[in-house]
């Protein structure tokens, strides 16, 4: 079982080996697409001219396509965002300044997966995610990441009920004490609170 810091840092790899592993494809098709260059260049030999210069194009089409499946993934998984947050998450849980609230759990969705980034529907459940409306504020639903090795469950029998008011929900629906991180809304601590 890994705990919420070591899940973040194995995170903080993953995306780092996938932006590594992207530009050493990108370095390797580059590679070959200069060396078949320099054989052109260096080869007067009429007879291989064609195939030098068919093999050169073809990996220079390789090489932009990787480029441009690199950086499309890159921007739109926001990998650079991503990992910023996960650094600063990290230093969150390292320092122990979580943040810290009463939340209510939106019946609607509780779903075990993985926490966002790229290839995440494709990855090991190790959370349970779900929406939180904090307490004190009041304010709009939020994503949460309820650790899977923390072993808590959630209570699904009396969750906030969004067709009665807050005085009401507050004398019958569980609430949740939790300690998270800011980025991610990783839970480190959760706290049942139920009537």
């Amino acid at each position: 079982t890994q705990s919420p810091l070591e899940l973040l840092q194995g995170y903080e790899k993953w995306y780092q080996y996938i932006l590594i592993g992207s530009c050493l494809c990108a370095g390797v098709v580059l590679c070959v697409c200069i060396g078949q260059i320099v054989l052109f260049v260096r080869k007067r030999d009429e007879s291989y001219i064609g195939d030098i210069a068919r093999g050169a194009v073809l990996n220079f089409i390789c090489l932009v396509l990787g480029c441009g499946i690199v950086a499309a993934m890159y921007f739109m998984e926001d990998l650079g965002t991503l990992s910023v947050q996960i650094k600063e998450d990290i230093a969150q849980l390292e320092s122990g300044q979580t943040e810290s609230a009463e939340i209510w759990i939106s019946p609607k969705r509780i779903a075990n997966g993985s926490l966002p980034g790229p290839f995440s529907g494709e990855e090991v459940e190790v959370a349970t995610n779900f929406r939180g409306l904090e307490i004190a504020s009041g304010g709009n639903w939020e994503d949460f990441y309820l650790p899977l090795s923390l072993g808590v469950e959630i209570d699904t029998n009396t969750p906030f009920n969004e067709n009665y008011s807050i005085d009401w929900n507050k004398e019958n629906s569980c609430r949740y004490l939790v300690k998270y991180t800011s980025n991610f809304k990783l839970i480190t601590e959760i706290q049942a609170i139920c009537p």
